[in-house]
């Protein structure tokens, strides 16, 4: 019946005319090497067949961003990655795949993502050549679909390098001494922005005018679709309990960074969802479109702090003339009902509605906040139990141990 319906599904939308792919052969694995050359030759176009060298230095660092994982998470990466590895010495492959066929595979981590279905078979088979004879499981790495392979091929090879394949120019590369691309910090905002445009789906949300020549504010406010991916991009230095906030060392300097995330609620999901698809590039930066920029804005002063920065009040004025709002004056800031009723409107024109955010230590404006729309009706989003119990649960993570902590929150989901 469904054959009739929908025929034969090829590849969804997941890649275009060409696909491409990186074989990464480990230490435990190094004797295949000629194997797995013969046999990728077989089936793809080889781009690329080089040695490959990471300093002893930024090794872990390395490993971590490779596999997303946070770098501050060393016992994971001992036991689940290092024994990978072996050495800071591989061979790695690149390949072209000129008839790729996509499905939903699972992989050993858990995922179920669109892959390549000949990549995955061919990492699997020279999986079990190597543990026939080594016993060893993992010693073959490869991408499993398009998105993965702009995450790392770039950060591996550097932007030239990859660029220069991807556009069909013949390397003659056979050894590779380098570290993946921003090991241990920046030389420049605009080499780490170069690598993001490749590597991820972000957009700054704000302070991000003087960007990639100078951050005189020395943070960064990203937005993305996944905070892990951006942060092993830039190499952050994760914090352990929220992980979607770190520093980055950038131009000799050490930058604070946070990553709000689709599904986070510090935006309603679907606005999240748009901004990120909306997104424009300027001088090098991805920024929100103007519009989104204007309504952002005005939610993060408004909702988000307790008191409205100066310079926003000029943007918000600024932008305000730029799209004929003729409705809005900066006099308006100082009026939160009046804010209330001019954000409840384009939160119903667009379909989105207020949840108080994952990251507790967000400020909330409940004057404001109070008055959107909310997903379930009916509930009291801030009554004086929620209230009461929030407070306690901060008080809580500045004096208790990380045990103790964890007993009160999982007695306070039961409430």
């Amino acid at each position: 019946m469904y054959q009739s319906m929908y025929g034969k599904v090829q590849n969804f939308d997941a890649v275009a005319e060409f696909d491409y792919s990186l074989f990464i052969v480990w230490e435990d694995a190094k004797e295949f090497i000629d194997d797995i050359r013969e046999k990728l030759n077989e089936r793809f176009n080889l781009l690329l067949d080089a040695s490959v060298e990471w300093s002893d230095k930024y090794f872990i660092e390395n490993a971590c961003r490779l596999y997303e994982i946070p770098i501050n998470d060393t016992d994971k990466v001992n036991v689940d990655i290092l024994n990978k590895i072996g050495t800071p010495k591989f061979h790695l492959f690149m390949i072209q795949d000129v008839e790729p066929h996509y499905t939903y595979l699972p992989s050993v981590s858990g995922k179920v993502e669109l892959s390549n279905t000949a990549v995955v078979a061919a990492k699997y088979e020279f999986r079990e050549w190597v543990k026939a004879k080594t016993g060893k499981s993992f010693s073959i790495h490869s991408t499993n679909n398009i998105s993965e392979f702009h995450f790392q091929a770039p950060l591996l090879l550097g932007l030239n390098l990859y660029e220069k394949i991807i556009n069909n120019e013949k390397q003659l590369v056979k050894t590779l001494q380098k570290d993946l691309e921003g090991a241990g910090s920046w030389n420049s905002y605009k080499e780490l922005f170069d690598i993001l445009n490749v590597t991820t789906n972000y957009l700054v949300q704000r302070s991000f005018e003087t960007l990639p020549f100078k951050n005189e504010e020395l943070d960064i406010d990203f937005l993305t679709d996944s905070y892990q991916r951006l942060a092993s991009a830039i190499g952050c230095k994760q914090d352990k309990k929220h992980p979607y906030k770190g520093v980055a060392n950038i131009e000799n300097n050490r930058i604070s960074i946070d990553m709000r995330y689709v599904g986070d609620n510090y935006y309603n999901t679907i606005w999240s969802e748009r901004m990120l698809r909306r997104k424009i590039n300027c001088n090098g930066v991805f920024t929100p479109r103007i519009d989104d920029f204007f309504f952002s804005l005005l939610f993060h002063c408004k909702v988000q702090k307790a008191s409205v920065k100066e310079k926003y009040i000029t943007q918000l004025n600024d932008i305000a003339k730029i799209l004929d709002f003729d409705w809005f004056n900066k006099g308006l800031l100082k009026d939160d009902l009046q804010i209330a009723k001019l954000l409840n409107g384009y939160y119903r024109s667009e379909g989105y509605f207020f949840e108080l955010p994952i990251d507790r230590e967000v400020y909330t404006n409940k004057k404001i906040a109070v008055h959107l729309p909310q997903r379930h009706h009916g509930k009291k989003l801030f009554s004086f139990k929620n209230t009461l119990k929030s407070i306690l649960v901060k008080f809580a993570r500045k004096v208790l141990s990380n045990s103790a902590y964890k007993k009160l929150v999982s007695t306070y989901k039961k409430f």
